[in-house]
């Protein structure tokens, strides 16, 4: 028999016995049907009303249903009780898969309709592994009627009415709530979750508050502190923050005190919008941050992909300049923006990066040492520096220190040899940086690199 036809012939016989006790006659017509009583003979009791009603046109099971379903709502605690106690005498004469079907249905009607006491009997600790096939097969059906009593569960977690077993309602209970929503009655018994549970539930609750509901979920981040979890909790509650607050600093930053949630905001900023707006309006909205988190974001942004290739990030660059984000050309965080703009990521394709493209983009970058060391170490990426082209296109390219430095990069490359690197050199006007890089070129330890930026 087919799984599904044997649960329909468990739900007919469920309906059966149901009927059976709404209707008083339960406790000698069960008993009969399991063959515990004599009287007249008849022995076929539940198993042949099942079968009949299995094999009732699809009206009369319906007419049967309604019956049960009206007698079903006279039917209290104590009445589910004695049926499951009726359905649990041996001898029965089901097979144990039917059994566990008709069990099954009986639980399912018995939750519907009086959650508390059908709770009582499948959560109890005493209840051990005797009830956990129901517990698990009807988890749809417990989680239902979770969401229609959220505060009268919380009411049995707060006075831990099932004892060792209550962590396991908690955790169906925050997990069902979260799942459909209910952020404010979650925020509302919050201290009804342990450590572990609570950080693992603030992020899904991060994610789905509102502004008001997000600012007491950073109060309880503030209150746990060092115990709030790790960067799934912290990253969560930013990133709602920064979508709620949208590119308005005032908003994201809004009562935020701890350096590391700032820090976090900031972050988050960088990798999730910065690189959506166009240059000069993404360094806009950066000056509007606290001054102390400026600096560190503006690399963040050179790091992120941006659209645009060179252009945008050569744009970027000049924006963040502009500002005083950069720094000195020798300094640590002009070289780590400029390395980073060079990310292999970031790199054009030569039909778009010809040197001569290169030379013209670059001009948006208003310093000059800032520009010419930009052009150095576009050149000097090994991926790109093709010399045959850079060398075709030499005769045709303004004279200048955006030219010199162009070459200077790819005169760098120790790979290329001192023939090739020479030839090169010969196209660079200004003396003193075509003798610093031969002075390298003199002194190299075979490792291909570029020279330091002197302008």
């Amino acid at each position: 028999m087919m799984k599904s036809e044997r649960k329909g012939r468990a739900r007919a016989w469920g309906a059966i016995v149901l009927l059976l006790v709404a209707t008083h006659l339960g406790a000698y017509l069960v008993a009969r049907s399991l063959g515990r009583s004599g009287g007249d003979g008849n022995d076929a009791g539940v198993a042949d009303a099942a079968e009949r009603a299995w094999a009732m046109p699809g009206k009369s099971v319906d007419r049967e249903r309604d019956d049960v379903e009206k007698r079903l709502a006279g039917l209290g605690p104590a009445g589910f009780r004695r049926l499951l106690g009726e359905l649990e005498q041996p001898g029965s004469g089901l097979s144990r898969e039917d059994f566990l079907l008709v069990r099954e249905e009986l639980f399912r009607e018995w939750l519907r309709r009086d959650l508390v006491s059908a709770m009582d009997v499948l959560w109890r600790p005493e209840s051990g592994w005797r009830y956990a096939e129901p517990r698990s097969s009807l988890y749809r059906e417990l989680k239902e009627e979770i969401s229609r009593h959220p505060d009268e569960v919380a009411g049995w977690i707060a006075e831990r009415r099932y004892g060792s077993n209550t962590m396991g309602l908690v955790m169906k209970w925050s997990e069902t709530l979260l799942e459909q929503g209910q952020v404010a009655v979650v925020l509302e018994h919050l201290d009804l979750l342990p450590g572990e549970l609570l950080r693992g539930t603030l992020p899904s609750l991060a994610r789905q508050a509102n502004a008001e509901q997000l600012a007491q979920v950073g109060a309880r981040l503030d209150l746990l502190g060092e115990d709030a979890g790790g960067a799934d909790v912290v990253n969560a509650y930013a990133e709602r923050k920064l979508r709620l607050g949208k590119d308005d600093p005032a908003a994201i930053f809004a009562g935020e005190e701890s350096g590391k949630m700032r820090e976090a905001l900031a972050t988050m900023w960088v990798v999730r919008e910065s690189a959506n707006l166009p240059p000069r309006d993404a360094v806009a909205v950066l000056m509007k941050f606290p001054a102390e988190l400026r600096e560190q974001s503006a690399l963040g942004m050179m790091e992120e992909e941006r659209r645009g290739g060179y252009a945008a990030r050569a744009e970027l660059l000049d924006a963040l300049d502009g500002q005083g984000l950069v720094g000195e050309i020798k300094g640590h965080q002009a070289w780590k923006m400029i390395e980073d703009s060079q990310a292999e990521e970031m790199r054009p394709e030569w039909d778009k990066g010809t040197p001569a493209k290169l030379l013209e983009l670059a001009r948006v970058i208003q310093r000059d040492d800032l520009r010419h060391y930009f052009l150095q170490q576009a050149m000097w990426d090994p991926a790109y520096a093709r010399v045959d082209d850079l060398l075709a296109v030499l005769p045709g390219l303004p004279a200048g220190g955006d030219r010199d430095a162009l070459v200077a990069g790819m005169a760098g490359l120790s790979y290329l040899g001192p023939e090739l690197r020479g030839k090169l050199l010969e196209w660079v006007g200004d003396e003193r940086l075509r003798e610093k890089v031969r002075t390298e070129m003199s002194g190299e330890d075979g490792i291909p690199r570029g020279p330091v930026p002197d302008f």
